[in-house]
């Protein structure tokens, strides 16, 4: 297993993800489209849930997305992320 909070604060963009989670696959697919290189970590291959829950208590659900160290959210806090509101101007 990997020394997680560690390659997360090393890596640009970091999922955390696990089976069967269906926005998990769309997060991938969203970075994939926009040409966004990311690591992925795999609950139960690459890190146990217990060291994800105990290193961050206020995510409750996956994916787990990160930007170097900052914790952005899940999937549609991702898509905020990518697709930022347009700014009017008066």
């Amino acid at each position: 297993m990997y020394n997680i909070a560690e390659a997360v604060s090393e890596t640009e963009i970091t999922l955390i993800t696990r089976d069967e989670c269906v926005y998990c696959e769309k997060a991938k697919e969203l970075l994939k489209q926009k040409d966004v290189l990311f690591t992925e970590f795999h609950i139960g291959l690459d890190v146990t849930r217990d060291s994800v829950v105990t290193l961050w208590p206020e995510a409750k659900m996956l994916p787990l997305v990160f930007k170097k160290d900052e914790y952005i959210g899940g999937y549609l806090e991702l898509l905020d992320y990518l697709n930022p509101p347009l700014q009017l101007k008066d």
